[in-house]
């Protein structure tokens, strides 16, 4: 299955700012991934994720450290 997606836009407040200072925010990238598609490739809400990076891509699976659902 393959999916079309866009990488999109955030604004996330600074850490850095005091009761004085007008509040800075900084824009970041972001991927967000939603739909019932999810759910016919076996993810489900709650469901702990490893995403691993590398020079291939993203790559995004079940964490195999997560204890199985009961």
């Amino acid at each position: 299955m393959e999916k079309i997606i866009k990488v999109r836009y955030t604004s996330r407040q600074s850490t850095h700012y005091s009761f004085f200072e007008s509040t800075t925010w900084t824009i970041v990238p972001k991927i967000q991934l939603e739909g019932k598609w999810l759910e016919q490739m076996g993810y489900k809400v709650g469901d702990r994720l490893l995403v691993e990076c590398d020079a291939s891509g993203i790559h995004i699976r079940h964490d195999p450290g997560s204890p199985p659902d009961d």
